[in-house]
């Protein structure tokens, strides 16, 4: 199990290139450094980092077509339920690495700008995980049922669709401010339905991930 984690991570980390890296710290600078409010902050937690922590199962769906990488998987000595296990622990690891670069993000958006505590940042690197882990979710369902294609396409459709989603709840909170609109919620209630509702669709995709996987080689 541990040689397809390494697996994944390597080809994924590989294959995401120079440019990937250049871009993604070019993101990082702009929205420390060019946002005076907190929406800079907000941003980055809650819409950069769980786009980019997604993206793990399109990358590997990309190598599986065509490179045939899950054909030739199936040659170890792995089951049927150890690759699929594996792509979801590889996917969910993958995103430790953004969440270390949200806690990076935080420190020194804390001592560059200032202006927001401890909580708050805590509660922004939890509730980007928590939609990162929800994308990453249906990607390797996705992944696992359909060809890469459609799998792109769904990708692209969710991007979009949590892209919407934020852009409306900065609207909500443009009256009354977000870190005030935050402050306002009952986080803990929000958090505890947040990651149930993560559990269940973690869970539902990895059965059907399972039940699929033969269908789509």
């Amino acid at each position: 199990m541990t040689g397809l984690i390494h697996r994944d991570l390597l080809i994924s980390f590989r294959r995401l290139g120079k440019m990937s890296y250049i871009m993604e710290a070019v993101y990082f600078f702009f929205f420390l450094l060019f946002f005076k409010n907190a929406y800079g902050a907000l941003t980055f937690f809650l819409l950069l980092a769980p786009i980019n922590m997604s993206g793990l199962p399109n990358t590997m769906k990309e190598i599986d077509s065509n490179y045939k990488g899950m054909r030739a998987a199936r040659l170890l000595p792995y089951s049927k339920k150890d690759l699929v296990k594996g792509r979801f622990l590889s996917a969910l690891f993958n995103q430790l690495f953004y969440v270390a670069e949200m806690v990076l993000f935080a420190v020194c958006h804390h001592f560059i700008k200032g202006g927001i505590s401890w909580v708050t940042y805590l509660l922004f690197i939890a509730g980007g995980w928590l939609v990162g882990i929800f994308m990453t979710a249906v990607n390797l369902l996705v992944s696992f049922t359909t060809g890469f294609n459609a799998s792109a396409i769904i990708y692209l459709i969710t991007v979009i669709a949590v892209g919407a989603g934020y852009v409306l709840f900065l609207f909500t909170g443009v009256k009354t401010g977000i870190l005030a609109q935050i402050s306002s919620l009952n986080t803990a209630w929000i958090f505890i339905i947040a990651c149930c509702f993560d559990i269940l669709i973690l869970l539902a995709s990895y059965i059907i991930s399972i039940k699929c996987f033969d269908k789509t080689l």
